[in-house]
């Protein structure tokens, strides 16, 4: 009659370690990829840019801002000059941003992905261990029913 228990027992221990494994792999990934935008923020997760300005230089987000149209329509209005001192400063405000955010975004998916890996972790080393002491009971009692 303990048969059946022990092998629901066995199944459900090596089901938490299949998962365990799964979630290791997956929080390993998001560690690397988040370790990669760490590198080099201002290239890391690009659809996150705000109005599609690149930021990889000052030049280009120059071009794009004076392509947008800024520099003549809403600015105009409002008594804003863009010349190259007041664009220079918004590249700045913007690429700072840009890198605060990327930073804190990364470090967090680190933080939360290492908590993961780490439970992950010791979730499959208990489960194993619990799963092979199952074992040596499976083999008494199948002896004892031959």
């Amino acid at each position: 009659m303990e048969k059946p228990h022990l092998f629901f027992a066995a199944l459900y221990g090596y089901a938490v370690c299949f998962v365990a494994v799964i979630v290791l792999l997956i929080s390993v990934a998001a560690i690397v990829s988040s370790a990669m935008e760490l590198s080099d923020p201002l290239h890391a997760r690009a659809w996150m840019q705000r109005e599609g300005r690149s930021l990889a230089s000052y030049e280009t987000y120059k071009l794009d801002v004076l392509q947008a149209g800024e520099a003549s329509g809403a600015a105009a209005e409002a008594g804003l000059a863009l010349d190259d001192q007041t664009i220079r400063a918004m590249y700045d405000a913007e690429r700072a941003d840009r890198i605060q955010t990327v930073t804190f975004g990364a470090r967090k998916d680190i933080v939360v992905s290492t908590f993961l890996a780490i439970l992950s972790i010791i979730l499959f080393a208990v489960h194993w261990r619990w799963v092979r002491r199952l074992r040596p009971a499976e083999s008494v009692l199948e002896k004892g029913e031959r």
